[in-house]
Order: C-alpha cells, then structure tokens, then sequence
C-alpha cells in the first residue's frame, strides 16, 4: 500500500462528489489546474534549460581552447614536417647528425607537454558531460514520477466512479 493513497482516494472522492454537483465546472477546473501543472512544468524545464545554456556561454573559453589545440596541432604537424626534412638532411651530411638529435632531445619535452595539456582538457570536459547524465536522468525520473501519480489518480477516479454507478 503505498503513502499516497489515502490521499489520492480521497482526491478521487472530493473529485467525484464535485463532479455529480456540477459537472461542467468540475471539468472546467480540472482542465485548468492541469493545464497550470503542465504550464509550471514546462516554464521549469525552460528556466532549467536557460541556465544551463547560460552556464556554457559563460564557459565560451571552449572555443578560445579549440582555437589554442588547432595552433598546438599546426605547430606539431610543422614540426613533424621540420624533423622529416632534417631526417633527409642527415643522410647527405654525417656532421649534421648530432646537432639533429640536441634539437630532437629539446623538443620532445614541449610535445609531451602539450599532450598532457590536452588529455587534461579532455578529461575536465568529459567530467562536465557526466555530471549532465545524471542531471537529465533525473528530471527524467521526476517526470516519470509525476505521470504515475496523475495515473493512479485517474484509475481511481474511473475505479469509485464504476463502483458508485454498479450500486446505483
């Protein structure tokens, strides 16, 4: 037996006595408090949806970030091209070959550094996306949880309205 029962029979019974009262008006109201529960609903998962469209306008460094990783990758994608070209260099001249490896030893460091740059980046953003899973799985869950308390309220409804009409 669940704790919301008592009170949905009840709201089934007031419904119902309303109802044979004055049926129009009780189709009236019930179709405006419905239509304000659906509207509170609605203008909540708007205002929900506008902060958070605010929160990422506010975090528009996304895209001063992508611009920085696409100059990182120019820089690297140069640089591969420069230790190709040096590679053709060191086969014609044996002297060269010393100089090349100094320069290969400086700047593997600044590329490593930058991967780990980028994978941090990565990592906080796929953070940002889990903490959204669980935001939307649980609006999802309330909304489930509200269609099932409109739904037994109407079974109750048609249950008390077939039993009154059975004994009539």
């Amino acid at each position: 037996m669940s704790i919301l029962e008592p009170t949905l029979k009840y709201l089934a019974y007031v419904w119902i006595k309303a109802f044979k009262n004055a049926p129009f008006i009780t189709g009236i109201a019930t179709s405006i408090i419905a239509s304000i529960i659906s509207v509170g609903i609605f203008y909540a998962d708007k205002v929900d949806k506008q902060r958070r469209e605010e929160t990422r306008l506010e975090s528009l460094n996304y895209q001063t970030q992508i611009e920085q990783l696409e100059q990182t990758e120019v820089g690297i994608k140069q640089l591969l091209s420069f230790i190709e070209l040096q590679k053709q260099n060191i086969r014609e001249a044996e002297d060269t070959v010393s100089s090349l490896k100094k320069e290969q030893e400086t700047l593997k460091p600044l590329v490593e550094s930058d991967k780990a740059v980028v994978d941090a980046i990565f990592r906080a953003q796929e953070k940002r996306n889990q903490k959204n899973v669980w935001r939307e799985r649980w609006i999802g869950f309330a909304f489930g949880v509200a269609a099932s308390l409109i739904a037994s309220f109407i079974w109750f409804v048609i249950h008390l309205w077939s039993t009154e009409k059975k004994k009539a």
